[in-house]
């Protein structure tokens, strides 16, 4: 559902965001190519090294099963509920490093599913600091205009992350929103 909220004082938390997401998105491309080389200079078989992050994620499925797979439900978790700053900071770093395993090793797997997932992850982080004391309705915009935000990065297309938010949510104060991080990102 649409939440009300006034843009004025969203702005100096979305610039927040729009760093936040901007260092995200950095880190993640980064693991992704730092995981591709391991697996290159590793001396696994080509055949053999998809076993490697399948056991991983297989492990942390146990325990943690919102770290790995698509993270649609996830998403909307962190976008609708307010979770703790830990819950999503552990979310985070997992998606980062499951994600660029998988892909680095050879399993299949996309990198949009994941940016939407660790996009709106900053964007919670983001509202969860403490000493930022923000309105209890800013938490589903910062986290989307994250998830728009790391995903334009990512994939290089913010219009089509602005698109994408407006689609999703139906809103276009959302979408607005979104263009701040969006463009610092």
């Amino acid at each position: 559902d649409e939440i009300v909220f006034d843009m004025f004082s969203a702005f100096p938390s979305l610039f927040l965001v729009g760093f936040f997401s901007a260092m995200l998105a950095f880190i993640f491309m980064r693991s992704l190519l730092f995981a591709s080389k391991l697996a290159n200079k590793s001396k696994i078989s080509f055949f053999i090294r998809p076993i490697i992050p399948g056991l991983i994620c297989g492990c942390f499925a146990l325990f943690f099963p919102e770290a790995v797979g698509l993270g649609s439900e996830t998403i909307v978790n962190v976008i609708t509920q307010n979770n703790s700053l830990t819950f999503l900071i552990l979310l985070l770093v997992f998606k980062i490093l499951m994600t660029s395993l998988c892909i680095g090793f050879g399993l299949f797997g996309g990198i949009l599913s994941p940016a939407l997932l660790i996009g709106v992850c900053a964007g919670a982080i983001i509202f969860n600091i403490p000493f930022i004391n923000l309105d209890s309705n800013l938490n589903a915009v910062l986290a989307v205009s994250g998830m728009a935000a790391v995903c334009s990065s990512v994939i290089g297309g913010p219009i089509t992350a602005i698109l994408l938010i407006l689609e999703l949510t139906n809103s276009y104060e959302y979408a607005l929103a979104s263009i701040i991080p969006i463009a610092i990102s």
